[in-house]
């Protein structure tokens, strides 16, 4: 979250899957704390889970390319890049 906030400023809203890293306690304190807003939507919505789906499946992608070669072991190096790579590409709409 600090990388996030302190690159990119306070987010407004945090659209989540419902998973449970991401709706617990912790995260629940620092969106208060940031005086954002939490999104969980519903469960079977995939009109709305589909932001967050099709990200995964980006970045699946983007992973097995790099993971190709399984003796790769030295991820805290490559991710920002592969983060960069991610928010430079143009989206298209699905």
């Amino acid at each position: 979250m600090e990388d996030v906030v302190l690159k990119f400023g306070v987010f407004r809203e945090i659209l989540t899957d419902g998973a449970p890293e991401l709706t617990g306690k912790s995260i629940e304190q620092q969106v208060l704390m940031l005086q954002s807003k939490q999104i969980n939507p519903v469960p079977y919505r995939p009109q709305i889970i589909g932001l967050v789906e099709r990200f995964l499946r980006s970045w699946k992608d983007c992973v097995a390319m790099y993971m190709a070669n399984e003796q790769q072991n030295d991820w805290n190096l490559w991710v920002k890049f592969a983060v960069y790579a991610y928010n430079s590409t143009a989206a298209t709409a699905e």
